[in-house]
């Protein structure tokens, strides 16, 4: 790691969005420990050479850099991945997780291990930023995912440069500096500038994963149809269209029928980082929501700084659920009472529950459709618990119907699986 990105090229022309991200992060930089979660995928080392040259140029403290890499042992070159990444970051803080064979190797179980032993390390170090290599093409891919399955803007703009996680602890904040860079454009910087990288095959199969259907058959030939980096300007800007319209207090209507009679429901399109006292003042206003100062100011800390919980002010309900906040005006904590309805599923296809309409599946014949109760399982896992890993509102937990057959839940249906 003796050359920088500066003597490899002209990387303040080339990557110059990239590079004045870092420089606005210099004094946090030069202070705090930060992690940065790597693989030998390209984006992951384009990352940690960039940090590194970052820190060479600027000259801080390398110490203050900690990389972590989960090794699953799931694929065949794990071993290979992990050796390989040791010898790269011999000379820095590298820190190896490797899972028991034992243990559950779920794709959901690999992320919830992976993300506790990030909590434990950032916890026991001391550190609350974590870097990831996440690209411009992820979150085009995540886009277009989260529109097929059913979502709201802010589902559609999805990763953030900088936000919280739900798995990870509140304190921790995520740092996403290439989300303006296509994976195409890192590729070829490692391959003119002979920096090693590993390519996971299964990433090929468009059979293994509906992400990897998006990104050969759809993504791929589309912006190969005209121009490719117009293409990807494009959905740059886009995305940054969305970000600046939701600095303006965007308030956008949510279907209130989930919400028990409520008379309107809004989500609060800003991000977490960007909430202001005027921001947050004047959209209590346009609600009509009277406050003292006092209160302003103790809500403004608490949606700044946390990203679950919630304030009743007047006859409204603020929300905070995974760095998302909704005001609906309803009765006080309405999202508490259980919903006890039951019905036996003799036909498929639409149904009636409750103020839903229901695509009903065939699996789900003389299944019994309910709503969930305390302490429910499903996939041997706690409703609440997989709740909060799929970051659903707290709000519309317990108003999900399920279905359940011979004692067991085979089936929950989803905000995208409901008909209104």
């Amino acid at each position: 790691m003796n050359k920088t990105f500066q003597e490899l090229s002209n990387f303040k022309t080339e990557f110059h969005e990239t590079y004045a991200l870092l420089e606005s992060f210099y004094d946090t930089l030069k202070w705090e420990k930060v992690a940065i979660a790597v693989s030998w995928w390209s984006d992951s080392i384009f990352l940690s050479f960039l940090l590194l040259s970052f820190y060479k140029e600027k000259d801080l403290e390398t110490t203050n850099l900690h990389f972590l890499h989960c090794n699953h042992k799931i694929r065949e070159e794990s071993e290979i991945e992990a050796e390989y990444l040791k010898n790269f970051f011999k000379n820095y803080n590298f820190q190896l997780f490797i899972r028991k064979e034992s243990t559950e190797k779920t794709e959901e179980a690999l992320r919830e291990r992976r993300y506790q032993k990030f909590n434990e390390y950032c916890k026991n170090n001391w550190i609350n930023y974590l870097f990831f290599w996440h690209n411009l093409t992820d979150k085009i891919e995540t886009s277009l995912m989260n529109t097929i399955r059913w979502c709201w803007l802010n589902w559609f703009f999805n990763m953030e440069t900088i936000s919280s996680h739900p798995l990870l602890n509140e304190k921790i904040k995520v740092i996403r500096p290439l989300l303006s860079l296509p994976k195409s454009k890192i590729e070829n910087f490692c391959i003119t500038n002979q920096i090693k990288f590993f390519e996971d095959k299964t990433n090929f199969d468009t059979s293994t994963s509906l992400r990897n259907k998006l990104r050969h058959e759809f993504i791929s030939p589309l912006s190969k149809l005209w121009n490719e980096d117009t293409f990807f300007e494009s959905w740059n800007t886009i995305y940054n269209s969305i970000q600046n319209n939701q600095t303006q207090n965007y308030l956008l209507p949510l279907k209130t029928c989930p919400y028990r009679n409520a008379a309107n429901a809004y989500k609060w399109a800003i991000p977490q980082n960007l909430i202001t006292t005027e921001s947050l003042a004047l959209t209590l206003s346009n609600l009509w929501i009277p406050i003292k100062k006092w209160e302003l100011n103790e809500l403004l800390q608490r949606l700044k700084n946390s990203w679950e919980g919630f304030h009743e002010l007047q006859n409204r309900t603020i929300f905070h659920s995974h760095s998302e906040i909704y005001f609906i005006q309803s009765t006080k904590k309405f999202w508490e009472k259980e919903l006890h309805l039951e019905k036996l599923v003799k036909t498929t296809w639409i149904q009636n529950f409750w103020k839903y309409l229901l695509d009903v599946p065939e699996n789900l014949i003389w299944a019994t459709i309910r709503f969930p109760k305390p302490w429910d399982h499903y996939k041997n896992k706690l409703l609440t618990k997989r709740a909060i890993n799929q970051k659903i509102p707290i709000f519309w937990r317990n108003i999900l119907p399920l279905a359940e057959k011979n004692e067991k839940i085979i089936f929950v249906f989803e905000p995208n699986n409901l008909i209104y």
